[in-house]
């Protein structure tokens, strides 16, 4: 970074300079108090500099990289000044953001940010952000850290054509690996094997749009509006009628009903099912109804995930668009398709994440992971991979494993903190039965206790993916 084209952004100082000195101490002090006083995760990439999630950010060099014509880019402000008012006029920040957060956006926009250390502090947590997400591009190697920096596909030409070229003159004795994606690239370092206009892979899926985010965009394009019952659609209840009275015309046996006033405004549900098998009350509808709370509202947009992972708690949701209620949703909606697709990829998402953390674990030993198998195991991925080798389409050993295997070697290896191996085990039959289930069009759902099992197993798999990866959609998948 301190050769070539790179330092025309930004060079890392020198630690033996006097500032370089007193900034490495304060640095490290920092560090020492945050990692005694405060709850920091251990770090999950495959680079670090400590077993906590600690990173080391540039702000300078990390806004200065995506620029495509720094030169331009001339005024009396500090360079890093200058490169994030630049991109955040772009919206090339935004776009960061972005890809790293599906679904979210700023409170304000972030070229409203001019105070230079809150710029500073902003790219430092947009680093710490690219670092949990799994997308990121590291500089530097295990003896002397890493500096993070954006994702491949956030680079301007001319920088990430420079940062190759010095790899390729400073790597020969190891001294530097460059890592994209938070894992070493198979026989040497990952920008080795890139050039300038195509993005590294680490051979099963790829990062960013084509890896997790590929995920998070299915689930935030899978939306609650996709299977509700439309408001013009749905039987309203006033406040007057009396409950017999309803309960008697429920041909239907609808579960809950929305009630409304004379105007036409929604006030809040009644449950129908109560009376089901039992005389109804001659009271008026509006003396038991369940006024509207927020615990009854889910968003148009909001994703099936974030109404499937509580539907054992809350069954009917009312749905909330631009106009007001436009909706009802109900457990009864969990079979349709969208939901299906829904949980299917949440399911493959899962597996990915399982995948990623396995490799990450054994960068060093790609097969390492074999010995969490048992022996009959082995033996039919064996014949797997021989099977793929005669049909020239074998990529990797781990690519060949089932669900159940990645299963057992993140359990027998200790892979998801937080929670017992006798649990991990009953929820990845769960998982699994699930999977299966969601494959050959079966009902998971087809009761109160299926519907339960069905929402636990969601939470289960959201619980599972953020123990093993800080990799959360949480836009789509946070519960209303």
């Amino acid at each position: 970074m301190s050769r070539g084209k790179l330092p025309r952004v930004g060079k890392p100082g020198q630690s033996n300079s006097p500032n370089g000195e007193k900034l490495n101490e304060q640095a490290n002090l920092t560090a020492r108090f945050v990692k005694e006083h405060l709850c920091i995760e251990h770090a999950n990439a495959g680079v670090r500099i400590d077993k906590h999630a600690i990173v080391e950010a540039f702000p300078t060099t990390f806004l200065g990289v995506m620029v495509d014509v720094p030169e331009v880019l001339k005024s009396s402000e500090k360079k890093s000044d200058r490169y994030f008012a630049h991109l955040a006029r772009k919206s090339r920040l935004d776009r960061v953001l972005k890809d790293l957060l599906p679904g979210r956006r700023p409170a304000q926009s972030l070229a409203a940010v001019k105070n230079h250390d809150e710029r500073a502090a902003l790219v430092c947590a947009l680093t710490a952000l690219c670092v949990v997400a799994g997308d990121f591009t590291a500089v530097g190697d295990d003896q002397n850290g890493w500096i993070i920096l954006p994702p491949r596909r956030q680079f301007a030409d001319w920088a990430w054509t420079g940062l190759c070229e010095n790899v390729e003159r400073e790597t020969d004795g190891g001294k530097l690996e460059v890592v994209s994606g938070g894992l070493p690239a198979q026989g040497g370092p990952a920008f080795a094997k890139s050039s300038a206009n195509e993005p590294a892979s680490d051979g099963w899926a790829n990062s960013g749009p084509t890896g997790f985010a590929a995920f998070e965009l299915v689930q935030a394009s899978l939306t609650v509006e996709m299977i509700m019952t439309a408001r013009d659609d749905l039987v309203m209840r006033r406040c007057d009628e009396s409950v017999a009275a309803v309960v008697k015309d429920n041909k239907d046996r609808y579960s809950y009903f929305p009630v409304q006033d004379e105007t036409g405004n929604v006030l809040g549900l009644l449950r129908a099912e109560e009376w089901f098998d039992k005389e109804a009350p001659t009271c008026p509808v509006g003396e038991v109804y369940e006024p509207l709370s927020e615990r009854h509202l889910i968003g148009a947009q909001e994703s099936i995930i974030s109404f499937a992972s509580k539907a054992d708690e809350v069954p009917v949701r009312l749905v909330g668009g631009r106009q007001g209620i436009s909706g009802l949703v109900t457990i009864s909606d969990l079979h349709k398709l969208p939901v299906r697709a829904a949980l299917f990829a949440l399911v493959t998402g899962l597996e990915l994440a399982m995948y990623r953390r396995i490799e990450m674990e054994w960068a060093n030993d790609r097969d390492g992971w074999l010995g969490c198998l048992s022996s009959g195991r082995q033996r039919k991925l064996e014949q797997r991979v021989r099977e793929a080798e005669e049909a020239d389409t074998f990529v990797d050993t781990l690519v060949l494993t089932q669900l159940k295997d990645k299963a057992r070697i993140v359990i027998n290896h200790d892979l998801v903190p937080g929670i017992s191996k006798t649990e991990l085990r009953a929820q990845f039959e769960d998982i699994e039965e699930l999977r299966n289930m969601l494959a050959h069009a079966n009902f998971y759902a087809r009761d109160p206790d299926g519907v339960k099992k069905a929402s636990k197993t969601v939470r289960d798999i959201l619980a599972i993916w953020r123990a093993l990866l800080p990799i959360q959609p949480a836009d789509v998948t946070s519960p209303q």
